[in-house]
């Protein structure tokens, strides 16, 4: 795994209520894009290593293939991840993740039947997998830049349109620390939007 050689700021950008992050996480879980803790891990060597031969998450020295089908189960080092791994809930799904996945298609299979294990959980899965995955490659090949930042990082309509929001790259690695990624009065962020009315307000500055 790669240790994040600069240290920054790992301050949330929005701080959700305990309910809202067990159930929202749980779902997510279950996308087979990685543990809670393995998938934050890699998101944030990604911003603290962008575009360099340590960011896992980069087509420039990764190749788009690697970056598109692969880098979602890169493992770095839980260094990245101490504060989230303090918590029991989110250990519990690292350490059970394959089991999770076997018991909900087998609830699913038992009690609907296969169609509902390919079209309630792979179908969906894949979909996840893949447009997430473009923010990460196709995100840093093709759009517009709104911020002069020090990486490959471009915005892209089509891809904000697929992923509610997460599209518009180059502003979120510009701030990172926004929970809305629209910068331009035409950037629409529904994820950001959805954020605001359920007022998951950003946590106090330590």
């Amino acid at each position: 795994g790669v240790c994040p050689r600069r240290a920054r700021s790992r301050r949330r950008s929005w701080r959700p209520p305990r309910g809202f992050e067990v159930f929202g996480t749980l779902c997510g879980s279950l996308g087979l894009t990685g543990s809670s803790l393995a998938w934050t891990a890699v998101h944030r060597v990604h911003q603290m290593e962008v575009d360099s031969t340590d960011d896992p998450h980069s087509p420039h020295f990764k190749g788009f293939l690697w970056t598109q089908f692969f880098s979602m189960h890169y493992r770095p080092q839980m260094t990245a991840v101490k504060d989230l791994v303090r918590s029991p809930f989110h250990r519990f799904l690292h350490r059970h993740y394959l089991s999770l996945q076997l018991l909900y298609a087998t609830l699913l299979l038992i009690g609907l039947g296969p169609f509902a294990v390919v079209y309630a959980y792979l179908f969906p899965a894949a979909v996840l997998w893949n447009t997430g995955s473009l923010v990460n490659s196709a995100g840093h090949l093709w759009g517009y830049k709104n911020f002069s930042v020090k990486d490959h990082s471009r915005n892209n309509p089509l891809l904000a349109a697929l992923t509610w929001g997460e599209g518009w790259h180059n502003n979120h690695h510009r701030h990172q620390k926004n929970s809305y990624f629209g910068h331009r009065w035409f950037e629409l962020d529904p994820a950001g939007l959805l954020i605001k009315a359920l007022r998951l307000r950003p946590p106090r500055r330590p």
